[in-house]
């Protein structure tokens, strides 16, 4: 009866299961029938303040896991991530380079860095065939304002011959003075406004450099740098200003952009092939890498807009 399974499961161990057989034997001994039945003994779970069994990282959760002292039934809590710890190290600008907060994570080392808006010297690539003239400049971004700068143009003098020097009077009219003799390596230009009463902070060509490819210029990129010297770089209370290089260079090519159907000269026609050869059924080859005007990989009708833009003027499209 009920009160006799109680008084049986009472001395059992809360919360477990257990098995047991029964069968009916007849008089002469025989077994007659079998079975094996089971049960689980109820349990009012007493879990413990449990432990950690998977440790949350700062961008993972983790797992904790409790387990009742009368049974040992255990369930998991899904912990929060921690999240980072950042501590922040201030570095110090130097001669060529602008100060920044480094941000380094307590826990997991994750960094990151801060760097202000610090003006830059920004040499822009270029790309042309061998015997054609390229022009490189020198944009100023981020002026923090300055009155004065001297910098150096390094180039190698055997593939690049450099031939013009043009200010763009982002310093002040007159500004620049530049080296005398054009083939001084590193080539020398300087720019002096000490007697204005105010910085020059626009954004903008410094100068543009016109180079030549020489003939015998193997294919591929040649470098063109630049450094500055830092104690004449200034603002008009004569504080020095430090200022990041962005380096360009000058690609070689063995190519004639826009000169889809190869015959030296780049007309309407090319425009037209590049279009049919898109548009597919008119039996028409281009050359894809001259096709490929802007030279992002792919041939498409940007690619013919360009040659139409470039013959019609106007658009400020150039192809080497």
């Amino acid at each position: 009866g009920g009160e006799n399974a109680e008084a049986f499961e009472s001395g059992l161990r809360p919360g477990t299961t257990y098995s047991y057989y029964f069968y009916v034997v007849t008089k002469s001994g025989n077994v007659i029938c079998g079975e094996t039945q089971s049960f689980t003994t109820p349990c009012t779970h007493a879990f413990d303040p449990g432990v950690v069994t998977q440790e949350a990282s700062c961008t993972s959760t983790g797992i904790k896991t409790y387990t009742c002292s009368k049974c040992g039934a255990t369930e998991t809590e899904i912990t929060d991530a921690l999240g980072h710890d950042y501590r922040s190290t201030v570095v110090a600008p130097t001669d060529t380079t602008p100060g920044y907060t480094r941000y380094t994570c307590s826990r997991c080392g994750d960094t990151y860095t801060d760097v202000p808006n610090a003006g830059q010297f920004v040499v822009s690539a270029s790309r042309g065939r061998a015997g054609q003239t390229t022009d490189v400049t020198v944009s100023v971004r981020n002026n923090p304002g300055i009155v004065a700068t001297r910098i150096f143009i390094y180039y190698d003098s055997a593939v690049l011959t450099l031939n013009r020097v043009t200010d763009g009077g982002l310093l002040g009219d007159d500004a620049m003075l530049a080296n005398a003799d054009i083939t001084s390596e590193p080539y020398c230009v300087i720019w002096e406004d000490t007697l204005s009463a105010a910085n020059h902070t626009a954004d903008g060509i410094l100068l543009t450099l016109s180079f030549t490819i020489r003939e015998n210029a193997p294919l591929g990129t040649t470098a063109v740098t630049l450094a500055y010297d830092a104690g004449s770089t200034f603002d008009k209370d004569l504080t020095d200003v430090p200022f990041a290089v962005v380096n360009g260079a000058v690609e070689i090519v063995d190519r004639k952009p826009g000169d889809a159907n190869g015959d030296g000269v780049v007309d309407l026609m090319d425009a037209a092939l590049i279009k049919r050869m898109l548009a597919g059924g008119f039996g028409v080859t281009v050359d894809e890498a001259n096709a490929d005007v802007n030279a992002d990989g792919i041939v498409n009708l940007k690619d013919a807009a360009l040659v139409r833009r470039y013959l019609a003027g106007g658009w400020d499209v150039t192809l080497l």
